[in-house]
């Protein structure tokens, strides 16, 4: 055993796919992929996943209709007074929540 093998692991194993690694576990990629692939043949893991996806897609969507109005109204009073009296309406709002209702 000269210096070429310092370093290596000792023992190479392969997996179900073909693909070698090194000690009981595969490789972070590689158990991405076989999540993904157990999702994909699951019927049921499918079904909750689009589920879940199209309820987070409904949320931002929503959050973001929701906000429109409120995040247009910021940039209207940024037009009108400029950065600096946004920054001092900020300020005045959490000087009123830092002293509390007097």
């Amino acid at each position: 055993m000269g210096f070429d093998d310092y370093g290596k692991p000792k023992k190479k194993y392969y997996n179900e796919y073909g693909h070698t690694y090194a000690g009981n576990r595969p490789y972070g990629s590689e158990m991405g992929l076989n999540i993904f692939k157990k999702i994909l043949n699951n019927r049921k893991l499918k079904t909750i996943l689009i589920i879940a996806v199209s309820l987070l897609l409904i949320v931002i969507i929503g959050l973001i209709v929701l906000l429109f109005p409120f995040l247009a109204k910021i940039v209207d009073y940024m037009s009108e007074n400029g950065v600096q009296g946004l920054v001092e309406l900020v300020t005045e709002i959490v000087n009123k929540i830092w002293t509390g209702a007097n």
